[in-house]
């Protein structure tokens, strides 16, 4: 586990990813293999929070869940991706 992070915590994690790019893919009408991560930007990840509590009826305790590993990806992304950067 990266960061002392629990085996609990990298499964929640992973699941938000999945959910998130199959959200994208649908969103944008191509497949998963296919995204950018320039294309999951605020707009995206807005929906898709807004989507977890309207559609699939998450409560706020599961979509701060997802927003943190969104959070966290993106902090590591943040000097690793220079398009992050602009």
């Amino acid at each position: 586990m990266e960061r002392g992070a629990s085996e609990n915590t990298c499964e929640s994690y992973e699941y938000a990813f999945k959910l998130l790019l199959e959200f994208a893919s649908r969103r944008l009408k191509t497949q998963r293999s296919q995204l950018y991560l320039e294309q999951i930007d605020a707009p995206m990840i807005l929906s898709f929070l807004d989507h977890l509590e309207t559609t699939r009826h998450n409560g706020a305790n599961s979509r701060n869940t997802r927003l943190a590993a969104i959070k966290s990806f993106i902090r590591f992304v943040e000097y690793r991706v220079l398009s992050t950067l602009e």
